[in-house]
């Protein structure tokens, strides 16, 4: 399924299940009738965190010049020299 007009295949997925689960085709749990929700939130949480990992561990020093600015705006030190 093309999904450059913004509907992929779980939110397709998705919509059945709702609306099977609200004419009560189905008698599943609501958890279960989620599960594509929980599928997008695993996966975005898994990037986010392999992202993380990749951060904290790389010697390059690009990423490492990105993360010294990235504390500065975190810790409000916009624009000063160390």
């Amino acid at each position: 399924m093309d999904s450059s007009n913004g509907v992929g295949c779980l939110s397709v997925a998705q919509i059945v299940l709702v609306i099977l689960k609200l004419t009560e085709l189905i008698s599943w749990s609501w958890w279960l009738v989620l599960t594509p929700v929980w599928i997008w939130s695993g996966l975005f949480l898994l990037v986010l965190i392999l992202g993380a990992i990749a951060l904290t561990v790389s010697n390059d020093k690009e990423v490492k010049k990105t993360k010294k600015d990235i504390d500065k705006i975190w810790n409000g030190k916009h624009g000063e020299d160390d």
